[in-house]
């Protein structure tokens, strides 16, 4: 009896120490942040996160605390890690003042990271033998100048991040993604389990750039991606997809699938026009782009999102939306082989012919169709609710963006929006990545300039104080 329990301890002990995980701490060297502390405690952090992952093992988290951080570069992800910052303004890695060959991080491992600003990281000089793989930000699935991968799927999560004014440009014009790159995977391929998963939630992505595909963001093969209550505005594509481009170029991988829900693409760009790419000619989509080839598929689902005023054009100009073109497109000579489903979102042009769901509401919605839209403003665009449109007053439900968010499960917006507001505040979520707690309730009766007609109180402005969300 003595042996068996002495033996049962033992496996016990061997079972907890080979599971063990451990929390490093990374801070400011103003903080006691130094590479020769062991970076366990909170009084003995490492000073750089390069060296908290090059210690981390897999199944560690990395807690991240306040300020900036301007030394960090070409960090390799490589063990299955929790990396977290102190919060999206509070924990800033800032690429300013290194050189043109860095990016922020390699991710080849189950890795989540979350609350910190990715910013200011610019590649010109490409590292490898794909220029395609060459973003300034996060690349996933592989290392810079990797073409394709043949390897397991991974899960990624990138949560409550900021990526603002990350730039790659290479002499051959066709580095891709600003912000994120996901590279070509072609393992498997029999099914959806094959495919990497990636989660994007409560992500910002500002002012982000390339000279080749997705200002933003560049998706490969062989991926199932989630966007939710995230913003792209003002990014910039050299050539398709000013926001997105999502790619399926190879037999060998599952298709791809994208989803987003709760989501604002607003004022992004792609300066091509080319016909140089195949029948893509100028079907060039300013927002989200989807290109296929050979009898590829994909599908694309856009849910409660404003997916608006995005430009294909050597020029825009954006007070008389001179420029601006389809927000949503895929290779026009594919469209067979995309399956798009559009629900509860604001657009202002798609391609109707191309969507094979498209809901009364989103059809409605399609601002060069005659629709009305809550934020124009002159030359300004607004991102907030104004009195030009009265509709918002008479039928929030069903008129504007405000409470129109489906309530139906399957398109369900998300649980809370951009900022962590809980959603829904007032009588149903609201359209696009913001939710708005000042909310109408309609007390004083159905003038919009009466304070006590809003539940805050006061009538909405541009003040962050009151909730309104503005892209100046």
């Amino acid at each position: 009896m003595k042996k068996h329990y002495l033996f049962t301890l033992i496996f016990s002990l061997l079972f907890s120490f080979s599971f063990s995980q451990t929390t490093y701490y990374v801070a400011t060297s103003a903080n006691g942040g130094n590479d020769s502390n062991n970076g366990t405690t909170e009084a003995t952090p490492k000073l750089t996160l390069a060296a908290a992952v090059s210690t981390a093992s897999s199944g560690d988290t990395i807690n991240v605390g306040p300020g900036t951080f301007s030394t960090e570069a070409n960090i390799a992800a490589n063990e299955n890690l929790t990396i977290q910052g102190h919060g999206r303004e509070e924990t800033i890695f800032d690429g300013s003042s290194l050189g043109s060959t860095i990016g922020f991080m390699a991710i080849t491992a189950n890795v989540t990271v979350k609350n910190l600003t990715v910013q200011n990281y610019t590649k010109t000089s490409p590292v490898g033998s794909a220029a395609y793989a060459q973003t300034a930000g996060i690349i996933i699935g592989g290392t810079w100048g990797t073409s394709t991968t043949n390897s397991s799927p991974l899960t990624v999560t990138i949560k409550n991040v900021k990526f603002y004014n990350n730039s790659a440009t290479m002499a051959s014009n066709d580095a891709c993604g600003g912000a994120i790159t996901v590279v070509d995977n072609v393992y498997g391929g029999s099914s959806a389990s094959d495919n990497h998963t990636i989660n994007i939630e409560e992500c910002l992505f500002y002012d982000n750039s390339v000279d080749g595909h997705g200002g933003a963001m560049y998706i490969g093969d062989g991926v199932t991606m989630t966007i939710e209550n995230s913003v792209m505005a003002d990014n910039e594509a050299g050539g398709i997809g000013g926001a997105i481009f999502q790619g399926d170029y190879y037999d060998a991988s599952y298709w791809g699938a994208l989803t987003l829900n709760g989501c604002t693409v607003y004022r992004n760009w792609s300066k091509s026009t080319t016909s140089g790419n195949g029948s893509d000619s100028s079907y060039y989509s300013g927002g989200i782009y989807t290109h296929v080839s050979g009898t590829e598929q994909m599908g694309v689902n856009i849910y409660n999102s404003i997916v608006m005023f995005n430009a294909r054009a050597n020029s825009v100009n954006w007070a008389t939306l001179s420029g601006v073109y389809y927000d949503i497109l895929m290779r026009s000579d594919k469209s067979a082989y995309v399956t798009y489903d559009i629900v509860r979102t604001h657009t202002y042009w798609i391609w109707d012919g191309g969507m094979d769901y498209l809901d009364s509401y989103s059809d409605a919605h399609e601002y060069r169709d005659g629709s009305v839209w809550l934020g124009i403003s002159g030359a300004h665009k607004d991102f907030y609710p104004t009195d030009t449109n009265s509709q918002v007053v008479s039928n929030a439900a069903t008129s504007s963006n405000l409470d129109a968010g489906y309530s139906i499960v399957t398109y369900a917006p998300p649980s809370i929006d951009a900022d962590g507001v809980p959603r829904p505040q007032g009588g149903g979520s609201d359209i696009g990545a913001y939710e708005y707690r000042n909310t109408w309730d309609g007390s004083a009766g159905t003038d919009w300039g009466t304070a006590e007609n809003w539940s805050l109180e006061t009538v909405p402005s541009t003040t962050s104080e009151y909730n309104a969300p503005l892209i100046a």
